[in-house]
């Protein structure tokens, strides 16, 4: 690759390279999702469920689109204690502070006005509603004047959306009011057709929206983001190499097989690649960075994971009461066996059947599905291309050093079996107490 002859723009590596946060300066455009996702923001009454794995880029895909055809919008981040009345009061309250920044002309529609003023006078109730959050255990109650259709109303005179994210850990018992706080934006389209509501979440979600509300079914448009393909994982290295000035002198299967799809592990060991290399603004210039510094950057990666790591396998292995089978562990081991694109589900049945020629089809399905929950630690996934895999790379060659170390490295490429030396020697180095506890009960 040669270097460009350009001006230089100095940015700070850390927007360009951004894994826990919306990429912006080093954003690769999904075409085969933008088309859909736009056409969807533009019908009106259309509501919007956009699912995918994390990681796999679907919050930034949607920041960038909103930023393309909406002046502005709120949006209310959902967890396991979020109830219905507390996910309308931060809207509520997001509008009002809208109101209170924007600077109204002399010429706005009296209407808007109004509701400008009616918005700024219940914030008094919006701050009693919170205060009293603090005094008492009692369940939050909002006030009458605040509704989904107010809401609606408000939203709609600015042609603002609104976006929940992590609609997914949203208790079921308060799924039925947000559900149908869909189908009211829905309606409220004939009044403000930009107005809508755009959630994000798991790829279950669609399916609690319709399963709550069934008229919405046919007025709910499902946006599936999938992991990034391997030319789009490249992209994200080309564009920040090209942002940065620098050149990734490793071959790009590493980082993009490695990244398994998702763009936020890519994002992440390219930023440990230029911070092994010092490299933290754009370099006037150019700098190789090689096989020393993507070393430094899988050692660290796997350092700031090791906590994690840990605990989920302690969750993904704990055995709740004996069985015949040790079913959690049978189908890690199998998978280690694998390559980081995964396995089929026959595949992991043929090689567990290896050691246990009886070894149910039933627990195979029940306990595949079991490792992909928070519940075991989400150590696996089930991929669109019907694979189980490891859900990050560390896990993967975790398993292979606990389960199999006596095994060859079974990876697609040749090129790739020094990086899994990489992983499986900083992963025993960090977790070699836990993980020696793990293979004495093997």
């Amino acid at each position: 690759m040669k270097f460009k002859t350009r001006q230089i723009v100095h940015n700070s590596v850390f927007d360009v390279f951004t894994p826990t946060t919306q990429a912006s300066l080093n954003f690769v455009p999904r075409e085969a999702v933008n088309d859909q996702l736009v056409d969807a923001l533009l019908t009106p009454g259309k509501q919007i469920v956009v699912y995918g794995e994390t990681g796999s880029g679907k919050s930034t895909l949607l920041q960038k689109k909103l930023e393309e055809l909406y002046e502005s919008h709120i949006t209310t981040r959902c967890s396991a204690s979020s109830s219905f009345e507390k996910i309308l009061l931060d809207a509520f309250d997001q509008l009002n502070q809208y109101y209170i920044d924007s600077t109204k002309s002399s010429a706005s529609l009296a209407a808007k006005a109004s509701l400008a003023h009616e918005i700024a006078n219940l914030r008094t109730t919006i701050e009693a509603c919170s205060a009293s959050a603090f005094e008492s255990t009692a369940k939050r109650a909002v006030a009458p004047q605040l509704t989904i259709q107010r809401l609606a109303s408000g939203l709609g005179v600015e042609k603002m959306c609104w976006v929940i994210e992590d609609f997914h850990k949203v208790p079921e018992v308060e799924k039925t009011p947000l559900s149908q706080a869909f189908k009211i934006f829905s309606d409220m389209a004939c009044d403000y057709a930009e107005v809508k509501i755009v959630a994000v979440g798991a790829a279950e979600t669609a399916r609690d929206v319709v399963a709550f509300d069934r008229e919405m079914r046919h007025r709910l448009a499902e946006i599936h983001v999938p992991l990034m393909t391997e030319n789009e994982l490249r992209e994200v290295v080309r564009n920040g190499e090209d942002l940065m000035n620098v050149k990734l002198d490793v071959p790009e299967a590493i980082i993009s097989t490695f990244s398994t799809g998702l763009a936020s592990v890519c994002h992440h060991l390219c930023l440990n690649i230029c911070l092994a290399g010092d490299v933290y603004v754009t370099l006037t210039e150019p700098k190789h960075l090689g096989e020393a510094e993507l070393q430094q950057a899988v050692i660290r990666y796997v350092e700031e994971s090791s906590d994690t790591v840990k605990a989920a396998f302690d969750r993904a292995l704990f055995q709740y009461r004996v069985r015949q089978y040790d079913n959690c562990r049978l189908i890690l081991s199998a998978l280690a066996t694998g390559s980081l694109e995964g396995m089929l589900s026959s595949q992991v049945l043929d090689d567990i059947r290896k050691i246990h020629p009886d070894y149910p089809q039933s627990n195979l399905t029940t306990y595949l599905r079991e490792l992909a929950t928070e519940a075991r630690g989400a150590v696996i996934r089930h991929s669109s291309d019907g694979r189980f895999r490891f859900s990050d790379p560390i896990y993967h060659a975790y398993a292979r050093g606990v389960f199999w170390p006596g095994r060859s490295l079974v990876v697609a490429s040749p090129e790739l079996k020094p990086l899994y030396s990489i992983i499986r020697g900083s992963v025993t180095t960090n977790v070699a107490r836990w993980a020696g506890a793990h293979l004495r009960r093997s």
